[in-house]
């Protein structure tokens, strides 16, 4: 390996007498106060992905393929079935849409939502398109159901 000199302290004093400490790296260590550089460009807008990211994202994906349903939450207490139906339908054909209501609060949704799609790639791409997304003020959280 190419070794590389690197001036550590100057003007060190010892004894009345002014030096510098040098020191041999290997180049791939890095100077102290160097700034690390990125593995990879990050493009504009692009969160880095975590390792066993994707992996996660097709364990989500399995489920969603075998009753193409989705769990939907953070939901607005006011939104309705029409509203749903209109905003997830753009991703395909909505079989039923499901809104959880209160225990005796005189009929006020939970705030949550079941999606059934007729066909598995509409939910797919719904899922893909709105988990994260924000509807109506709030950030949605999708899972499969």
């Amino acid at each position: 390996m190419d070794k590389g000199k690197v001036v550590v302290n100057k003007n060190k004093r010892n004894e009345g007498k002014t030096y510098a400490e040098i020191m041999e790296l290997e180049n791939d260590e890095k100077k102290a106060g160097e700034p690390k550089e990125p593995k990879e460009p990050k493009k504009e807008g692009e969160e880095p992905k975590k390792e066993g990211e994707e992996e996660k994202q097709e364990e989500k994906i399995e489920p969603i393929q075998e009753n193409q349903r989705l769990y939907v939450m953070n939901l607005s207490y006011k939104v309705t079935h029409d509203e749903l139906k209109e905003h997830f339908g753009k991703y395909g054909d909505i079989d039923n849409v499901e809104i959880p209501l209160r225990k005796g609060g005189g009929g006020e949704a939970l705030g949550i939502s079941y999606i059934s799609f007729k066909e598995t790639e509409g939910a797919i791409s719904a899922y893909a398109a709105m988990d994260k997304t924000y509807y109506q003020g709030r950030k949605l959280h999708i899972l499969p159901a």
